[in-house]
């Protein structure tokens, strides 16, 4: 019986039955069919039937508490023990190691308990809590310390950067890079794409993130814009994702480039991919990331891609198209120089690189170092 631990990741329960959702992509990739898998999660009530139904027989879900504010620290102990009884029953742990306190906490339980672990890094504790809040300044090199350590004495780890996390928080045990995003959908014809970039009209520019959550940086976009236009340059912005664009929406009113910034709201992840065929260029300003998803899918269709020097980003983007995380006259330099030919030979280049990320690709290399697991154990 194998332990998959996913904290903070949800699983959606109607009271009757679980729900498709990020969480069953990865149930997919660890549950076999000669396994038994205990699932660790907190739980997102929907209604019923509001997705597909998770093909379940081999999987038994443990719901727990997210750890996330001072009150729930108060029962940390009634938590240790109830995490100790169910990783008993395991004969390996699959744990999704990140910010997260709990799940640091569940490799601590497991280590001790002498069971197989695989860690799967799939953040950097340090910039998602220092971007976050001053509490989560505070909280910060804890996390950061505490990673390090369970890195340590990780004895297969899977990161899902390539260079970035391995840097940070290495491991003397055996690891692969696997990105955690995977493509499902065919690429884009890049001769559809040379026709959109020879429209004639305003570039467009997306950002797909929360809205009011600032270190995602939307915020240094819409300045740069303002900067730009000053220089007789005009870019349209699509401000793409939910939560309240308030705030967002006062910056454009002050820098006078309402007429230049759309919201969208959220769009739908089976809609994403036509939307992004109508972009030019993507950018991802954001202060903290992993690997993101958003950028590699709008590589696959041909955007050229501009983003911070953080995480796992320069992983991905062409040094020339990177800038220094809230540096806007960085970003103004780059977008002021970009133009036909310049979006056409990005287009060529990235397309080829997203084909890195095909599922098929990355299921043939995780499971190879699953098995590579499992045999050990």
């Amino acid at each position: 019986m194998i332990l998959f631990f996913c904290i903070p990741d949800e699983v959606e329960y109607d009271g009757e039955s679980y729900f498709s959702n990020p969480i069953s992509v990865m149930l997919n990739r660890y549950a076999r069919s000669d396994d038994k898998v205990i699932c660790v999660a907190p739980v997102k009530r929907v209604d019923k039937g509001s997705s597909d139904k998770i093909c379940n027989g081999s999987v038994e879900f443990q719901f727990i508490d997210k750890m996330n504010s001072f009150n729930s620290l108060l029962n940390w102990n009634v938590f240790k023990t109830r995490l100790n009884t169910i990783i008993e029953k395991c004969d390996a742990c699959i744990i999704h190691v990140h910010s997260s306190f709990v799940s640091n906490l569940a490799f601590e339980i497991a280590h001790q308990q002498h069971k197989p672990i695989l860690t799967v890094v799939c953040g950097c504790p340090w910039d998602a809590l220092w971007n976050y809040s001053l509490k989560g300044k505070l909280l910060a090199p804890f996390a950061y310390l505490w990673l390090k350590r369970v890195q340590q004495r990780a004895q297969y780890s899977i990161y899902v950067t390539s260079e970035f996390l391995q840097n940070r928080y290495p491991t003397c045990g055996q690891q692969i890079n696997c990105s955690n995003v995977e493509l499902n959908t065919s690429q884009i014809d890049l001769a559809t794409r040379y026709i959109t970039i020879l429209s004639g009209r305003r570039f467009r520019i997306a950002t797909v993130a929360a809205v009011d959550v600032k270190y995602k940086g939307q915020q240094y976009i819409i300045k740069a814009l303002k900067k730009l236009r000053d220089k007789g340059i005009e870019l349209e912005y699509y401000i793409v994702g939910s939560g309240n664009p308030s705030y967002l929406k006062r910056l454009t009113k002050k820098y006078q480039v309402e007429d230049l910034v759309f919201f969208t709201g959220p769009i739908k992840h089976s809609e994403i991919f036509q939307f992004l065929d109508d972009i030019d260029i993507y950018a991802q300003p954001s202060k903290q990331e992993g690997l993101p998803r958003a950028v590699i899918e709008a590589m696959s269709r041909g955007c050229l891609c501009i983003g911070s020097k953080i995480a796992g980003i320069p992983e991905l983007i062409e040094p020339e198209f990177l800038f220094r995380a809230g540096n806007i006259s960085q970003i103004v330099d780059i977008l002021k120089n970009i133009d036909n030919n310049v979006l056409k030979e990005q287009a060529r280049k990235n397309v080829i690189k997203a084909q890195q990320y095909s599922k098929s690709v990355l299921d043939e290399r995780r499971s190879s170092f699953l098995n590579e697991f499992k045999n050990d154990i």
